[in-house]
This record gives C-alpha cells, structure tokens and sequence, in this order.
C-alpha cells in the first residue's frame, strides 16, 4: 500500500503488518471487471504492453495481469516490506518487483502504456501522485483504478438491506472518526480519492462502473476477511475482543441470509475506474 510521500503513514504500516493474512483472505477480482478494466485500458489484445501496477500489495491482481494472455510487461511497485516479501515469493512471470512510492516511482519516464491501482489509490490520491504518474505515462496512456468493495465498507450512501452490514459499516465510520492525525481516513468508503481528480490534473474525467457479487462465507472466513482491514488488524486485547463481540452479535442476529451449509451472503461490488492523459 503505497502513501502519496516516500514514507508509510502509520496506519498502513502496522495494519497491513501480516501481508500473508491479507493474501489469504481478501478476495481475487471478478473475470468480467477485469476484462472491463483492461478494455477500457487499451490493454486488451495488446501483446506484451508494458504495465506499471502501483501499490501492487501482496500480489493479488498482479497474479491476474501475470496470467493474462497478452503476456504483459508488468513492473509492480509496493512500499510496504511485509507484502512485498509475499508478492515476491509467488514469483510471477513477466513482472518485476520493486520497492517504491506514489510520488518516488521507480520507473522511466514514459515507459508505462498503463497504470494500474488495484485495492489502493485511496491511501495517496493527491494531485501530486496523480502527476507522478502522468510522467511515468506514455502519451495517451491509461490510468485504472479497482477496488472489491463488500456492502459493509462502502459508502455511506451505498444502500443495504442487511442490519449487520449496516452495523459493521457503523464500527467503521466509527473508527475513521476516531483516526488519529497521524493516520488520516484515507479508505475508499470516504470517497477522499475523487478529490484529485475534481482539481487541475493530467487526465481526463473519469469513467467508472461496478460489477456486483455475492460470495457465502463462513463466520470465521468473514471475521477473518475483516481482520484484513487495516483498522481492524492493528487492533490488539480489549479493543479486539469488544469488535469481535460486535460482529459475531450482528451475523448471528435473526434475518441474516444464509445458504445451505449455514454460510452468510456477503455482497459487493468491484469498483473499476478509468481514464487516460490529456492529449
């Protein structure tokens, strides 16, 4: 998870602390929001285009782009030293792993036909990433954004007709009113990472659409999924004993959807954003 400086802001340093949890438990992205995003990123049927994917994490789309049959050029640039270890153990082809930052890429100028944030922008939307990127850009590059957003940390104008998820998204918002000045709310369900694109920049409006889901998850996978989440991972003792009592009195209230095996319905959308530089 990358920063908009050449430093981690604490918050995802200590939150995303055990990269092979958040390999194991977020989820992989749907096949039709890939395809939508590499359409619309001139990437499909486009062999060996070179790839800059920007706060790469531990890998998780970085796999998808590997597997792709246009057999991309991919340098994946991830900060953080616990999930660069797992994006590099699984040893992808075609990709390169480096260490580097939003606004300190270590790439040349104008080698990237595309630039790809999957599951980060929000931690350094700022003007000055967005130019960074522009300069890494070819003319007439494309810029992606993706994010697995689940209905409990969405929005808060993103409707659900499930109580736990709305209870979930409240111990969110709680928290992120609680963030300390150090570790500002910079999460995708704060909607922070349009303001740069609402100011003076290098691309053009963005365009954007969602493809939804629905996966069955067990309590423990999604508590597990949960944890995943920066606020909630760095949480220790009391704090995370009073969450996890709150989650598992919200799954197992009455009304809550279940299949067959007795596993909860958890809905989302996978959010993909894109644009490209201004000619």
């Amino acid at each position: 998870m990358a920063t908009s400086s050449s430093t981690l802001l604490s918050g995802a340093q200590t939150g995303f602390a055990k990269g092979s949890d958040y390999d194991k438990h977020r989820p992989s992205y749907p096949s039709e929001a890939v395809s939508l995003l590499l359409t619309n990123l001139s990437l499909s049927n486009r062999p060996k285009a070179k790839v800059l994917e920007l706060a790469a994490g531990t890998g998780k789309f970085t796999d998808l782009l590997a597997q792709a049959e246009e057999s991309f050029d991919i340098i994946a640039v991830e900060p953080h030293d616990g999930m660069r270890v797992e994006l590099e153990r699984k040893k992808l082809e075609g990709v390169q792993v480096k260490k580097g930052f939003a606004e300190d890429i270590p790439v040349d100028d104008g080698w990237a036909e595309s630039c790809i944030c999957a599951q980060s922008f929000h931690w350094f939307s700022t003007p000055a990433a967005l130019s960074a990127i522009s300069h890494k850009l070819k003319p007439h590059g494309t810029l992606g954004l993706i994010w697995n957003v689940e209905d409990y940390n969405n929005t808060l104008r993103h409707s659900s007709p499930h109580q736990w998820t709305l209870t979930l998204r409240k111990v969110l918002f709680q928290l992120d009113e609680a963030s300390p000045a150090d570790t500002p709310a910079l999460r995708f369900r704060n909607e922070t990472w349009r303001k740069p694109f609402k100011s003076e920049n290098e691309f053009e409006s963005i365009q954007e659409s969602l493809v939804p889901w629905t996966t069955y998850l067990s309590e423990e996978a999604l508590w597990a999924r949960f944890c995943t989440l920066s606020q909630i991972a760095s949480m220790e003792g009391g704090e995370l004993a009073r969450t996890k009592k709150v989650f598992e009195e919200a799954v197992r209230k009455e009304g809550t959807e279940r299949d067959d095996e007795g596993k909860i319905a958890v809905r989302g959308n996978t959010v993909v954003v894109w644009t490209k530089k201004r000619e």
